[in-house]
């Protein structure tokens, strides 16, 4: 039987999913999938960006698209930069 001690603790582990990780530490499965995803929206700007090289114009509705994807990734970016962990990375340098 878990004392109750135990049982705070674990709740305190928990991520929204109800999923345990202890001491915050990444699921690896998660890291790859962002991984994964990073390497797929790389090719696809790539792609995106070949095909409207040497163009007139672009749809309005693309620039818009593009605009906001430019905008979540340099949000993402951002939060990144200046999490807790790489700020003590940094300090640590």
């Amino acid at each position: 039987m878990l004392k109750l001690s135990e049982i705070l603790e674990l709740d305190n582990t928990q991520d929204q999913e109800g999923e345990h990780h202890p001491d915050n530490r990444p699921d690896p499965e998660e890291v790859s999938m962002v991984l994964a995803n990073l390497a797929q929206i790389a090719s696809y700007a790539q792609q995106c960006r070949s095909m409207v090289e040497g163009k007139p114009n672009v749809e309005e509705w693309v620039q818009e698209k593009v605009a906001v994807c430019a905008h979540e990734i340099e949000t993402i970016l951002g939060y990144l930069k200046f999490s807790p962990e790489e700020r003590a990375k940094r300090s640590e340098d």
